[in-house]
């Protein structure tokens, strides 16, 4: 009679492959002290389920190792010394079947700082990337963080914008109405206006970002899956996504979405042609703070471009606070 049993690798210092059933709890750890003071709320959520997922580690020792879509959806790498790990990296696929791989989480413990181990963790989070059909490996990195900015350029990744997050905590207050030009109208957006709102994407969204989202060249409409997810998304939310547009003569020229993101979670896009920037912003933040109604504890949170100045200004008047700008930066593989 043979037995069977399944060991799980011993511990080693260095580099080594992330095990989601054991390594999750100081990742999670890692990534707050590393990130405390920029990540914000929907930060703290990611750690805060980390280390949900952390308490279900048997599950994820199993997946990691019996799902190929669970190796390519969460996988990386972490630096370990005497037991404790000190540096991670998370490497995941954009998409299913996506060429396209997100590089995040790069984080070393202060104390290990300066002896290459970020450089190690990179090194093999785009050999990972490669090895498994990628053909470009993307990332974002604080504008101002001139050590991971140096080290990204030196292993061949180039800066393709910046954008800025903004966010605000609590009511809104309120503001006197601003006056559109005349014979602008808003209204709600429905499925029925992909046309519109793929026309403004291309004309309000840069070539490169456009790039990095996946915007088509050609207008689809929204999937099937995508509205059953926000009919569901409502249900369960008490409220689902609303886009207001603004029209001038029959064109769409700017719009604002609100996107609930969880209890008392809501994230904007928010969107304007150039030739109306400024004439439009702020109106169409109003209006979705007016729909969002957000109490005491609601945060909302806009990744927005920073060439945008226009819509930045607009946000802040509404009583958004910057947080932090980033670059987003790739590298083909």
């Amino acid at each position: 009679m043979t037995s069977m049993a399944t060991s799980r690798p011993t511990r080693q210092n260095g580099l080594r492959l992330l095990d989601p059933g054991r390594d999750l709890f100081q990742v999670a750890d890692l990534i707050e002290e590393a990130f405390a003071s920029e990540m914000g709320e929907p930060g703290f959520a990611a750690v805060r389920e980390l280390r949900a997922m952390a308490a279900m580690g048997p599950l994820w020792w199993t997946l990691s190792r019996l799902s190929a879509d669970f190796q390519d959806s969460f996988t990386g790498f972490v630096w370990e010394e005497d037991g404790r790990i000190v540096g991670n990296v998370t490497v995941t696929r954009t998409g299913s079947g996506s060429s396209r791989w997100q590089i995040s989480n790069v984080a070393v413990q202060r104390d290990f700082r300066g002896r290459g181990i970020g450089r190690r963790l990179m090194e093999a989070a785009i050999a990972l990337a490669r090895e498994r059909g990628g053909e470009w490996a993307l990332l974002q990195v604080r504008h101002d963080n001139m050590p991971a900015l140096h080290l990204y350029e030196s292993l061949g990744f180039e800066s393709l914008y910046s954008s800025v997050e903004l966010y605000r905590v609590g009511p809104a207050e309120p503001l006197p109405p601003t006056a559109l030009p005349a014979g602008w109208v808003l209204r709600r957006l429905g499925a029925g206006d992909w046309r519109s709102r793929h026309a403004l994407q291309m004309a309000a969204v840069s070539p490169l970002e456009r790039w990095v989202r996946n915007i088509p060249p050609t207008a689809q409409p929204p999937s099937w899956v995508r509205r059953a997810g926000e009919i569901v998304s409502a249900f369960l939310l008490g409220g689902g996504p609303r886009t207001e547009g603004a029209f001038a003569g029959g064109r769409l020229v700017a719009l604002v979405e609100a996107r609930p993101q969880g209890f008392d979670a809501w994230r904007l896009t928010l969107l304007a042609a150039p030739d109306v920037r400024g004439q439009v912003e702020e109106t169409l933040v109003v209006r979705s703070l007016e729909y969002i109604r957000p109490g005491k504890k609601t945060r909302v949170e806009c990744e927005h471009p920073a060439g945008h100045q226009e819509g930045i200004t607009a946000l802040k008047a509404c009583g958004f606070q910057e947080r932090r700008t980033l670059i987003t930066m790739r590298r083909r593989l």
